[in-house]
């Protein structure tokens, strides 16, 4: 594995953005719809889904270069937002149903003390363990999701088609081929999501910036959703380059 590991590929995922002379502009439609979600629920988000689904496509099956799309095709971008919307509650839906059965057992005693006014309202060793044990699995089930969704995602967004995100065998090669690349695409990804945290809770504590948050929190989680979109993209065209690799034999 080179090109992510490589500093001139990290780099470039990081700066790419602004060295569009119209990223600003571009930017701005993307914040607008994040605000326009305060008041129209999921549609806006649907469309900055499309767009990300946008930026991975031009990686994965044109000319492997991260580049901000234009703001058009509303309609196809609607389109790729709920597509790539279904693919995560799919993956996530079964850890979230386990950690939500989990913190339910923790009102099990309360519910028992109030049919039973001799009941102690105080869980039972038993009951604890269930709460942990569900809750548990649950997360671990969604961090396994979010590093196979890497892979899956991409791989979805380049064959266009819903059913590509549940073709394993086909995503699972490619992994393969760039476990690496993907590895340090999901470790980097959580590290952006943790400064844009830091960013965000700094903006919270500083009076002069306190009443710029919401708009920091914009501004920060728009650029973590790009760039992440094309670190998992980029590993995504780097396996698919390597399998397209005629092997030797040894």
């Amino acid at each position: 594995m080179t090109g992510i590991a490589a500093t001139s590929s990290f780099k470039n995922a990081l700066t790419f953005s602004f060295q569009d002379k119209k990223w600003g502009t571009k930017y701005l439609v993307a914040g607008l719809l994040v605000i326009a979600s305060a008041v129209i629920p999921l549609i806006p988000l649907l469309f900055l889904l499309g767009y990300k689904t946008r930026i991975m496509r031009r990686i994965a099956n044109d000319d492997g270069q991260p580049a901000l799309p234009d703001w058009n095709n509303w309609g196809d971008l609607l389109i790729d937002g709920l597509r790539l919307a279904g693919l995560y509650v799919v993956y996530y839906i079964p850890g979230i149903v386990l950690a939500l059965i989990g913190f339910l057992a923790m009102f099990i005693p309360a519910v028992n003390s109030h049919f039973d006014s001799g009941a102690s309202s105080f869980a039972p060793v038993g009951v604890i363990l269930l709460m942990w044990f569900f809750m548990g699995i649950g997360m671990l089930w969604c961090l396994a999701a979010s590093f196979f969704l890497g892979p899956a995602q991409v791989h979805m967004v380049a064959k266009s088609r819903f059913s590509a995100g549940f073709e394993f065998s086909d995503w699972w090669k490619v992994m393969r081929a760039n476990l690496g690349g993907f590895v340090l695409a999901f470790v980097l990804a959580i590290g952006l999501q943790q400064l844009a945290s830091g960013i965000i809770s700094i903006s919270v504590l500083t009076v002069c910036l306190i009443f710029l948050v919401p708009f920091i929190a914009i501004a920060v989680s728009l650029y973590e959703l790009i760039v992440t979109s094309t670190l998992y993209a980029i590993a995504y065209r780097e396996a698919i380059d390597a399998l397209a690799v005629p092997q030797v034999a040894s």
